[in-house]
């Protein structure tokens, strides 16, 4: 998979809820630093980078249950399969 070229630890083809989650984990790195945390400098980096993704401007899901024949292909196989 190629990578986005601001970041060699984010998939370039991402969905918009995969761009969210990262989106979330890129502010609680920032947080985590401003709370006096020890955040290295490729943690920081990433996580200004992630966090300037734009906010989804609706709910992640509508929470109902969706079968794996229905997810997109990215989705398959695991939340986890992206990393």
């Amino acid at each position: 998979m190629s990578c986005d070229p601001q970041s060699s630890r984010a998939p370039q083809v991402l969905t918009d809820e995969q761009r969210e989650l990262f989106r979330l984990c890129g502010e609680r790195i920032l947080e985590r630093q401003r709370l006096g945390f020890k955040v290295g400098p490729k943690a920081l980096a990433d996580g200004r980078r992630w966090a300037a993704f734009p906010k989804l401007p609706h709910a992640l899901s509508s929470g109902e249950p969706v079968p794996d024949e229905q997810l997109k292909p990215a989705l398959r196989g695991g939340a986890l399969e992206i990393f």
